[in-house]
């Protein structure tokens, strides 16, 4: 009887560590559920039918690409690198614009009253022909006429118009060799006669009795306030009566971007 018993007991605590090691597993594993799976779900189902749909789209997108050949997805991907390039080189051009309007802007602060002027872009064109014309995008459809005075920063006399189209003009540079013309000395204020040496330059002759300072202002004559040179040197022979004046346009001749023209 006694064997009996203790044998009994022996299964009894058997049985009992079994359940007790049972009951650990299965509070373990409900909280790994919990924690793990039933929380996420539930959260993502809290998102509404949108969080369902692009779920299946994207496994069915995924499953489409795992599908797909390989040259259609190569083909698809240099179609995606072509839009990227077209798209960079649209927003270049979206900040060179950007960047034109800054200058015009900054350009038209210059001027005094912007309704008296015709705003004009220097069209490109060759440096040799920069030094003696230039060609801007405004003609006669905008107002444009042949012997308007063109001016830079609304300060500075560039030339005149010296020949028109519907939408474009041709400006002929006081430092340009076909010019001849009037020049003011500003020192002084006498009318003297100037003739263009291209490459942004012009020579004036003028008596060794007028007094001519390196730095001194020449004006249009028409508009005083319009400086179109500045003088650079002064040669003069004591045997020749008349001292020669080099002047330079004021100006970066290369690097203009945009004129106005007086009207």
């Amino acid at each position: 009887m006694t064997h009996y018993r203790f044998d009994n007991q022996e299964k009894k605590r058997s049985v009992s560590r079994t359940k007790w090691i049972t009951g650990v597993l299965f509070v373990v594993a409900a909280v790994v559920l919990i924690v793990f799976i039933v929380a996420p779900a539930i959260q993502n189902f809290s998102r509404g039918p949108a969080w369902a749909r692009n779920t299946l789209v994207q496994s069915t997108s995924d499953a489409v690409t795992l599908l797909t050949p390989k040259k259609v997805l190569i083909a698809k991907i240099n179609t995606l690198e072509a839009q990227i390039q077209s798209d960079q080189a649209s927003l270049v051009a979206m900040q060179d614009l950007e960047s034109q309007n800054t200058a015009l802007r900054t350009e038209l602060s210059y001027v005094s009253h912007p309704s008296d002027v015709i705003a004009a872009q220097v069209l490109d064109i060759s440096s040799q022909s920069l030094y003696n014309n230039l060609v801007i995008d405004r003609g006669s459809n905008d107002g444009v006429r042949v012997g308007q005075l063109v001016t830079a920063q609304g300060t500075v006399g560039l030339g005149t118009v010296a020949s028109v189209s519907a939408k474009t003009a041709t400006v002929m540079l006081f430092s340009g060799p076909q010019f001849s013309g009037d020049v003011l000395m500003k020192s002084e204020n006498i009318t003297v006669p100037a003739t263009g040496q291209g490459g942004g330059t012009f020579e004036i002759h003028i008596p060794q009795s007028i007094t001519v300072s390196k730095g001194e202002l020449i004006a249009f004559p028409n508009s005083p306030d319009i400086s179109i040179g500045v003088v650079q040197s002064i040669m003069f022979d004591p045997r020749n009566p008349f001292q020669t004046v080099l002047a330079r346009t004021p100006v970066n001749l290369q690097e203009l971007r945009f004129v106005e023209v007086v009207k």
